[in-house]
């Protein structure tokens, strides 16, 4: 029997979805599995969802763990299951997404074939909600160097890398070697970046260039905000950091400077983004490196041409697009 591999994943009201997560656990290939659900203060049927699978667990031989806590946020259902998981390696995938098949045991026989690695990720695929058939995107369609090992400062500063939580498997020793307690830093803002930035920087990140965790894109996205709420989530985003970097053996006067100025810009960007010239002026000044384009933006925006340049970027990537594509014919 191979090695445990603990598998914790909070979850809230998610009736109409979990089956699906649970399903592809119980569809793995590998056949030593700990799955711990957290239920952060569910109110519609999760609980009997959840428990109505566990003499099908029974049967495959893995085991299912299911935990109710009153609403408290992910981080802190993270930190309840930490507390008592038993696995030799450790997930943490999301209730609303799937796993192929093969997930767990071709990370497992990455990391056990490659020791000098502390942890592995795999690529990952999007899905619409309403069309599970069609993949729309991978992960790393953006990413330069997906095969990067040390991945630490890519993550701090969100270059060049993709965060999505179930396509790690982090070897426990490793990971409680840098989380010695089993806590992370609580906070509603999520918990992804509290558990995979400190074994980053201690040890190295292998990559699996094959799709093994899907991502279901949710109708409830974050497009649809007035963008006061991501500038919001940029500050919970920087008080994260800054609290991993004070328990983590780095140079902080190497890094404050970068994740502040990363913050401003990234707010910049989302004041310009969503036509708020005000909060978009007050974010410009506190950027400390200024561009050219940065000045552009606040011109247009204070003449209500912003949105219009926007389409007009968008036409002429589009017209190089189809032209690119005439050429190769």
């Amino acid at each position: 029997m191979g090695k445990l591999v603990s598998i914790i994943t909070p979850c809230f009201n998610g009736e109409s979805y979990i089956y699906r997560f649970i399903e592809s656990i119980l569809s793995q290939d590998y056949n030593n599995i700990e799955l711990i659900i957290i239920d952060d203060g569910s109110t519609d049927n999760t609980k009997n969802i959840v428990e109505g699978y566990k003499s099908r667990f029974i049967d495959r031989g893995y085991s299912l763990k299911y935990i109710y806590q009153a609403n408290q946020g992910q981080a802190s259902a993270i930190n309840k299951a930490l507390k008592i998981f038993k696995g030799e390696y450790l997930t943490w995938p999301d209730s609303d997404d799937f796993l192929s098949n093969n997930s767990i045991s071709l990370r497992v026989k990455f990391l056990e074939q490659n020791t000098t690695y502390g942890f592995v990720r795999s690529d990952a695929a999007f899905y619409k909600q309403d069309d599970l058939s069609t993949r729309v995107a991978l992960a790393t369609d953006n990413i330069n160097d997906k095969y990067k090992e040390d991945i630490f400062h890519a993550l701090l500063m969100e270059e060049d890398i993709f965060m999505c939580n179930g396509c790690y498997l982090v070897r426990t020793h490793e990971f409680l070697s840098v989380i010695p307690e089993r806590k992370i830093y609580e906070t509603r803002a999520g918990q992804n970046l509290q558990l995979i930035l400190p074994i980053s920087n201690k040890y190295l990140c292998g990559f699996i260039d094959q799709p093994l965790y899907h991502i279901v894109m949710r109708s409830d996205s974050h497009s649809r905000s007035t963008g006061i709420d991501e500038i919001l989530r940029c500050d919970q985003q920087l008080d994260i950091s800054l609290n991993i970097l004070s328990n983590i053996d780095v140079d902080l006067e190497k890094y404050m400077p970068l994740i502040l100025e990363k913050r401003a810009r990234q707010q910049f960007n989302i004041a310009c983004a969503k036509g708020n010239v005000t909060l978009a002026t007050k974010f410009y000044r506190k950027l400390n490196n200024h561009k050219l384009l940065d000045f552009v933006k606040i011109g247009l925006l204070k003449f209500n041409l912003y949105q219009f340049f926007k389409v007009i970027i968008r036409l002429l990537r589009l017209f190089r697009s189809k032209f690119m594509s005439l050429r190769s014919y």
